[in-house]
């Protein structure tokens, strides 16, 4: 039986899953940094081998790793002014989520944004 278990963070300055495209922001070039999308916090792995009757082994590997953190965007809207479009959802930074922002947050920042969302439409 071997087990092992891998603590890691992988920061860095992003602009998003795509490169330097979706939610960059050129006024504030340093306000991308944060985890990577690549940002694999916690990785587990469990194997082993056991002998049975008649010289048959039978193994097993299990592996399982957390979730990377993501950025939610707000489609073809420039929220910060810069002339470029897929900004951040506002009040976010870079792949926050599954890094100290969860499901509630994502809600709630969607449902404020929605009033904004049919005024500028």
């Amino acid at each position: 039986m071997l087990g092992s278990w891998a603590y890691s963070r992988n920061n860095g300055t992003s602009g998003g899953n795509s490169g330097s495209g979706s939610g960059f922001d050129l006024d504030d070039w340093l306000g991308n940094r944060g985890p990577l999308d690549r940002d694999i916090t916690h990785i587990v792995n469990l194997a082993g081998v056991n002998q049975l009757p008649w010289r048959f082994r039978l193994g097993f590997n299990f592996s399982y790793a957390t979730a990377p953190p993501f950025s939610a965007f707000g489609g073809a809207y420039d929220f910060n002014g810069d002339g470029t479009t897929d900004d951040l959802l506002p009040g976010t930074t870079v792949n926050a989520f599954n890094r100290g922002l969860g499901r509630a947050e994502l809600e709630s920042l969607v449902t404020q944004f929605k009033p904004n969302l049919r005024r500028q439409g």
